[in-house]
């Protein structure tokens, strides 16, 4: 067996033990080439294999450049654990059947487009991953393993599922992401210990009312198809934790939603929905949920049965009020309203003692009620974009926020640029003292910055930067960081005045607003 660096050339020996002998020998060889450096581990050893009484029983030959399997692998009657992803594999050896004490199989980033009858011989099989191929039809061949738990076809080609998915009893885990799927079997439902399904980002009009059957289900992704509807039926899965319908078509919810009690976050932005069935109140362990970029005209005061909501999104929909019952929400901790048509907020806000952020910006609001002045614990409120907004002095006594002149603000925006948007900072001998740096353009374009999530994103967009600045309006930061004071050169959380800064102005902050903590699964699904 000849390893070169980067690739490997393999070299028919007599058997399989001499195989397992020369994959021994180049572990023991510490020599150096980019293939060990590929697949060393935190020690200066290979890790590539490991043995147990002198049998290999994991073998990784990830990103080898292999077009086809070597033979003797087949040969290896104790394997347990078979690494063959990120090569330029074809097609598999029938002969892999013979790996009867398989546990785990991986195959993904290769150009495998099915799957040979052998692989149903492997009876021990339990984790098979093949994301990333060209797979156009689902191989049946694997509704034949018997102990599978995991499958994942995830990043295909797929445009159906196959009804003997429903005999893979067995499953606790289906990943069928990022395909074409435009419908799914009645028998999904037979499903009973699949705990994660994973269907975003695919072609789904509608789903079969066979998926209550699904009655185990915890984490369903429905997030990116063309769903116009929900059956009732899914509101039968009742051990659901999180559910993800956004990016859909959706006009309506069932109205029994509020069986799923056990939900703990549920995204629905950008969807269609004008209105919330009162049920949702129903719904008191949900922490986090976003309905924003829909059409809502007014939120149901059963809202504020939801005693466990920490962060909710509602900017960008038609709402002219909020229900005072949002005062019952003890929790809550980020409310995003902002983006709609309010003339008002109700009192009851002032009782959500752990409100942290607030957002108001882009409204018609003239006055705030004098009981936020109790948020001791505000340390974010945005108010831009309400020019007829007159702040009452209570609020300048927030001791969490830093209060910039409105007036100041203000004019400003008025006068010192075209775009509408300039840095207002503490005044100082008759002149602006900004925070930061203005910001080109700071005006409504780089006041819709917060939301400019990609359509595709899993997750409510998450402001990463306070706005200090006019747009004849006014935002309250918090006080902590450098800049919150004025003439630091920054502001107080590291964004250019004027501006939110947003996950699209640059990758570092894009990727950290796309694994924020409401992601369904885990990071390498790739939401």
């Amino acid at each position: 067996m000849d390893f070169s660096d980067g690739s490997v050339t393999v070299v028919r020996p007599r058997a399989a033990v001499d195989f397992t002998q020369a994959l021994l020998a180049f572990r023991d060889a510490n020599q150096s080439s980019s293939l060990v450096d590929d697949w060393k581990g935190p020690s200066e050893q290979w890790r590539g294999l490991k043995t147990e009484e002198g049998e290999l029983t994991e073998l990784m030959l990830d990103g080898c450049g292999l077009s086809q399997v070597p033979p003797q692998v087949a040969g290896l009657a104790k394997l347990q654990k078979l690494w063959l992803s990120n090569n330029g594999l074809r097609q598999l050896p029938d002969e892999i059947g013979d790996l009867a004490q398989l546990q785990s199989l991986w195959l993904g980033n290769n150009l495998l487009r099915n799957l040979p009858e052998g692989i149903s011989r492997l009876g021990k099989l339990e984790q098979l991953w093949m994301p990333n191929n060209n797979f156009r039809e689902f191989p049946t061949v694997v509704c034949k393993l018997p102990s599978i738990e995991w499958l994942d076809m995830s990043e295909n080609k797929l445009t159906s599922i196959p009804p003997c998915i429903g005999g893979m009893t067995t499953l606790g885990r289906l990943d069928l992401h990022s395909n074409s799927i435009a419908t799914l079997p009645d028998e999904i439902g037979q499903l009973k210990q699949v705990k994660h399904l994973s269907l975003h980002f695919n072609a789904l009009a509608s789903l079969p009312s066979g998926i209550a059957g699904c009655e185990g289900l915890v984490w369903l992704s429905l997030n990116a198809n063309r769903l116009t509807a929900l059956p009732g039926e899914v509101c039968g899965m009742t051990a659901l934790v999180r559910l993800s319908l956004h990016i859909n078509q959706l006009a309506s919810l069932p109205e029994n939603i509020g069986a799923l009690t056990e939900l703990e976050a549920l995204s629905l932005h950008k969807n269609r929905l004008a209105r919330l069935p009162s049920s949702i109140g129903r719904l008191a362990g949900v922490s986090r949920m976003s309905l924003y970029e829909n059409s809502l005209v007014e939120v149901p005061p059963e809202v504020g049965g939801m005693a466990n909501l920490q962060e909710l999104w509602l900017y960008s929909n038609q709402l002219t009020a909020l229900p005072r019952q949002l005062g019952q929400l003890q929790r809550l901790r980020k409310l995003w309203a902002d983006r709609n048509q309010l003339s008002s907020v109700p009192d009851e806000l002032g009782d959500c003692a752990e409100l942290q952020e607030l957002y108001l910006d882009q409204n018609q609001l003239k006055t705030l009620p004098l009981s936020l002045a109790g948020l001791a614990n505000l340390r974010r409120l945005y108010l831009e974009g309400n020019p007829d907004l007159v702040i009452p002095q209570e609020l300048r006594d927030l001791p969490a926020l830093d209060f910039r002149d409105y007036q100041a603000a203000a004019a400003a925006a008025a006068g010192r640029t075209a775009a509408g948007g300039t840095a207002a900072g503490n005044t100082t001998g008759g002149s602006t003292a900004p925070g930061g740096t203005a910001a080109a353009g700071a005006g409504p374009a780089a006041a819709a910055a917060p939301h400019a999530a990609d359509s595709a994103a899993e997750v409510p967009p998450m402001p990463q930067d306070a706005l200090v600045g006019g747009m004849g309006g006014l935002s309250l930061t918090g006080a902590t960081g450098a800049g919150a004071g004025g003439g630091s050169g920054e502001t107080a959380w590291g964004g250019a005045a004027g501006s939110r800064k947003s996950p699209a102005a640059d990758g570092a902050s894009r990727h950290a607003f796309l694994l924020d903590p409401m992601r369904l699964v885990e990071q390498q699904d790739n939401y």
